[in-house]
């Protein structure tokens, strides 16, 4: 404060030799200054403005300073860091999940291949035991008729033939 106050006498001091100069001769009578002399400096205008602001020196030539926001960087740099690890967490759950669906899928469609394989080759093999036994019979006995009528001629060969077409013909009566 004691500075402020010697601040002001000094800038006071200065004014009143500065007026004392421009009053008390520095111009001949005309008004104008003389030979190749600059004009004298006009006088500052006061840097108080009144009783109340008087200690608040006001510079009228300064540029207003807008403020200016400043971010902290770090925190969201940190937060997208967190966000981006939880996504890549959540990415590779997914993937690792389609992953074994996908080695399930083939699993299943492989055991499928498998039982249609099996179910062909098994249907082959009795389609050639079939053909093989027809074989046989046509080389033993030759045509179904023929062993038909030889199981006439047996002794129980009625009794076989009645059984016979018990199981070939459907039972509707009884329906």
């Amino acid at each position: 404060m004691s500075g402020d106050l010697e601040d002001f006498l000094r800038r006071a001091a200065e004014r009143r030799q500065q007026k004392a100069a421009h009053q008390g001769g520095g111009q001949p009578a005309g008004g104008r200054p003389q030979g190749n002399q600059p004009p004298p400096p006009r006088p500052a205008p006061p840097q108080y403005t009144d009783q109340r602001t008087e200690r608040n020196v006001g510079n009228r030539d300064d540029e207003v300073v807008m403020a200016e926001v400043v971010r902290d960087n770090r925190a969201d740099n940190e937060a997208e860091l967190h966000r981006k690890q939880a996504e890549a967490r959540k990415i590779a759950k997914r993937a690792k999940a389609v992953a074994a669906n996908t080695r399930q899928r083939q699993a299943n469609e492989r055991a499928t291949q498998a039982k249609a394989a099996a179910k062909v080759a098994k249907k082959e093999a009795e389609a050639a035991r079939a053909k093989a036994n027809s074989a046989a019979a046509l080389a033993a006995g030759g045509s179904p008729a023929e062993e038909l009528l030889k199981l006439l001629t047996k002794p129980g060969g009625i009794q076989q033939a009645v059984l016979l077409r018990e199981i070939l013909e459907r039972p509707e009566h009884r329906w």
